[in-house]
């Protein structure tokens, strides 16, 4: 009878370590299509349809659970069976059969949703009781494992094993090594928390030495690591599809399928809201201001601006200057505009390097470019050459900064800072030109903190900050 018993596999977070639903909904979202929320009046059913005729996705790219895959084949080797029975749409369910060679048959969503009781009924009167294997991860499935001959209870959730179990002793547990600690952890990106240091900057060249202003900017930049680590996950989301094709993304958490997307949208809400609510409390009107704006240019960019371009690259670094202009507002001072004149085509540099390290990478690797970004190979070499003179004018603006009367008034002696430009035009300048060779692996901000020559040119930076202060 071992032999003979087909074995039955749920879709959405067993076989496939990800849910369908919320992939439709990402790849919505992602293509600006906001038709699904008018549908959901017409039933789960049609709902269901209706978005998975609209969302091309594809399940090459998808994260299957390799346990669960291993299962089915090893069971058709053996000469059994093996069904597909979900509560996704037909639509998706043919997509999952199709990909796989080991399938006799689907049952999946028409006018009844197929899940938890319907779907134990249904199984019960085709195969008869005990008569299938049936592998889930859900609560809903119980039912549906009570009537199974054999359990598998895919789920790292040890009160759905010990209540599965009570029901159907004959259990086999898949933990599915998803939804930890350290994969939330990696999903909020917290090394690139670094990139929100920039609000200290109005603390050095403000020269707002006193404890009270440090304590302000490190309450700032607590809340911008928050709307920023929102601002990836979200980003993350909507790429999902994107980040799958690309060989150095592939491994993010959502991605990946480590991490579920329901749980992102949840931690993103999460995060936004406590720093709305702690920045009113706690900081200037201004700064809550400017980390509104801060979050919905991120959201913005996310699903919009960042296909767009030379203006996906123009709001990096405009939020780059965001972030100096939010340390201002923390400490209620004021910065020259050479400063914020300076970051922007410094930020823009980098912004502008970080694409087309991206895009030589694509090529290199051989993958067709982002059909969603607006870029091509041949626009390489016009990107090299626009961050070139954006250097160029980074480099300008300090020097200009150097004689005017606000550096006068902030500096001893101000001619110092002169000293930099050579330094960052060779530093900006070795930027762009491991960018077009392929080598800059990191974002660029990151990778100067890895870089040891990189890090050579902030110490000189920053050697040539205290001389300037102090006049020495």
């Amino acid at each position: 009878m071992s032999e003979e018993t087909p074995l039955v596999l749920d879709l959405d977070g067993t076989l496939l370590r990800t849910n369908s639903w919320w992939e439709m909904f990402c790849l919505e979202l992602n293509a600006g299509r906001f038709e699904f929320f008018k549908a959901l009046y017409s039933g789960k059913g049609t709902f269901n349809k209706n978005l998975a005729g609209r969302a091309d996705l594809s399940p090459m790219f998808l994260p299957w659970n390799e346990d669960i895959v291993s299962l089915a084949r090893e069971a058709n080797n053996h000469g059994r069976e093996v069904w597909l029975a979900t509560a996704a749409c037909d639509v998706l369910s043919e997509k999952a059969v199709g990909h796989f060679d080991f399938f006799s048959g689907v049952l999946y969503t028409g006018r009844k949703n197929l899940k938890g009781e319907a779907k134990a009924s249904i199984l019960a009167e085709k195969f008869g009781p005990g008569g299938y294997d049936y592998a889930g991860d859900a609560f809903c499935d119980i039912a549906i494992w009570e009537k199974a001959r054999v359990a598998y209870v895919v789920t790292d959730n040890k009160k759905l094993v010990t209540k599965a179990a009570k029901k159907n002793p004959n259990l086999k547990h898949i933990p599915r090594g998803d939804e930890s600690a350290t994969a939330a952890l990696k999903a909020l990106r917290p090394h690139h928390w670094a990139k929100n240091a920039l609000l200290f900057t109005a603390f050095f060249l403000g020269h707002a030495f006193t404890f009270n202003a440090f304590l302000l900017c490190i309450l700032g930049f607590c809340l911008f690591n928050m709307a920023a680590s929102s601002g990836y996950l979200i980003n993350d989301l909507l790429d999902l599809d994107a980040d799958r094709k690309n060989p150095g993304k592939r491994f993010r958490p959502f991605a990946a399928g480590n991490l579920q997307i329901s749980t992102g949208f949840l931690l993103a809400s999460g995060l936004i809201t406590a720093a709305f609510i702690a920045g009113a409390f706690l900081l200037p009107p201004m700064f809550t201001a400017a980390l509104i704006i801060y979050v919905v240019t991120s959201i913005l960019y996310s699903l919009r601006l960042k296909r767009v371009a030379i203006m996906d690259v123009i709001t990096l670094s405009l939020l780059y200057v965001l972030r100096i202009a939010a340390g201002t507002f923390a400490l209620s001072i004021q910065l020259s505009q050479w400063i914020f004149t300076f970051s922007l085509f410094f930020f823009l540099a980098l912004a502008l390097c970080k694409r087309i390290a991206e895009l030589r990478m694509l090529e290199s690797a051989d993958m067709p470019f982002d059909k969603q970004r607006d870029y091509q190979h041949m626009d390489i070499p016009f990107l090299c050459a626009l961050s070139a003179s954006a250097v160029c004018a980074a480099t300008m603006t300090l020097a200009l900064y150097v004689g005017d009367a606000s550096a006068i008034r902030s500096y001893a002696e101000p001619l110092y800072l002169l000293l930099f430009c050579p330094v960052l035009l060779f530093w900006l300048g070795r930027f762009i030109i491991l960018a077009w060779r392929g080598k800059l692996t990191y974002e660029p901000m990151l990778f100067a903190l890895r870089d040891k020559i990189s890090m050579v040119c902030l110490g000189i930076g920053f050697a040539l900050y205290i001389l300037a202060t102090t006049g020495a």
